[in-house]
């Protein structure tokens, strides 16, 4: 088995694959608008994983962004590469805009991968082109490298204009090396990471048993009892004031009640006395009534629908929930305001984003 570099692939020939270079390019502009490509280059070590990368995908939100396969590519032991023929891309709706079809516009492109083989090493890149920013004027995003594999090589690159203000923070834990530099009126943070421990065989049962032999240190404590940090974050909010009013505006009258939301609130608390009855009742039915559905990307991330609109189709994530909630809150006579929290992500503090939050 000879790796990338036409080395043996030594300790590493029990694995099923092995992730030789995976890269992320983020060119961002001040607007909140920018462009994403990412690079996957994969030794395919067994039949299992000849079978998981027989099809390669890539998702996108169809009004914001649009993407595209770059090539896709197979390398021959023999050092004969077979390309796919990018003709052969298929799109369609994600599972969620199936299941939601007026909430959600993600896409997926998927294309069967040709010629691959046990001792292959397949390569695809793809670029996707935000051409709306999910706020204006702000941009945020999120990182954790890769640890089920064993990674030679994992780059994040994020380019911003100089002198533009930003927070950027790496987890210390990540042991993520760091490098900054300038280059064509750009800012550049690089990121460098790699995981060259063995996942199977005995060596990684060995590593294994020896760390569950140790206690835990007060990091990944935390990490098991509140959920664990990405392991680079980044963003332009310049606090977390500024990202909850931009929340606010996302919302606007959108939570306000109709007559329809008014007459089910009737009919909801018709046998409740008192104002705890009625809030427990509106909170029991619309838990239970209003089916979850969650939007992945793009501002569906964030903005609820209107509050007659979640109530019609029955069906919403927790933003809408939320808001038809909050709608029938106020048609009590109360003022009810949203809280952004991430389920299973730890606040960051550091880091003003909306990607530290979901609505609940």
């Amino acid at each position: 088995m000879l790796s990338a570099a036409g080395e043996p692939a030594g300790s590493y020939s029990a694995e099923s694959f092995v992730i030789r270079h995976a890269n992320t390019i983020l060119d961002m502009k001040a607007d909140g608008t920018g462009e994403q490509t990412e690079t996957m280059i994969v030794a395919v070590q067994s039949e299992a994983a000849a079978k998981q990368f027989s099809v390669v995908s890539t998702f996108y939100a169809k009004q914001s962004q649009h993407t595209e396969f770059v090539y896709v590519r197979v390398r021959h032991p023999d050092g004969t590469m077979v390309e796919t023929p990018l003709g052969d891309v298929q799109e369609q709706a994600a599972p969620v805009t199936q299941q939601a079809p007026f909430y959600s516009d993600l896409m997926i492109k998927q294309v069967p991968v040709k010629g691959l083989r046990v001792g292959d090493t397949l390569e695809w890149q793809t670029h996707n082109v935000r051409t709306a920013a999910e706020a204006p004027g702000q941009f945020w995003g999120a990182e954790n490298f890769l640890r089920e594999a064993v990674i030679e090589d994992q780059t994040v690159d994020l380019r911003v204009p100089t002198g533009l203000k930003l927070t950027v923070w790496t987890k210390p834990e990540s042991k993520a090396q760091l490098a900054e530099s300038d280059a064509d009126g750009r800012h550049i943070y690089r990121w460098s990471w790699k995981q060259l421990d063995p996942t199977t065989g005995t060596e990684a049962e060995a590593m294994k048993k020896t760390k569950e032999s140790q206690p835990l240190s007060p990091a990944e404590q935390q990490d098991a009892t509140d959920g664990s940090l990405p392991d680079i974050a980044w963003t332009t909010f310049p606090s977390w004031e500024s990202v909850g009013a931009w929340y606010r505006s996302l919302v606007g009258d959108r939570m306000k009640p109709d007559d329809t939301i008014r007459a089910k609130v009737a009919e909801i608390t018709a046998d409740k006395t008192t104002q705890e009855e009625k809030v427990r009742a509106v909170y029991a039915w619309v838990s239970g009534q209003i089916r979850y559905v969650g939007v992945a990307l793009g501002i569906g991330r964030y903005q609820p629908h209107t509050a007659a609109a979640v109530l019609d189709n029955q069906y919403g994530d927790c933003k809408d929930k939320h808001t038809l909630l909050a709608a029938m809150l106020l048609a009590l006579g109360l003022q009810p305001d949203a809280v952004l929290v991430g389920p299973g992500i730890r606040f960051n503090h550091a880091v003003p984003s909306p990607a530290s939050a979901s609505t609940t």
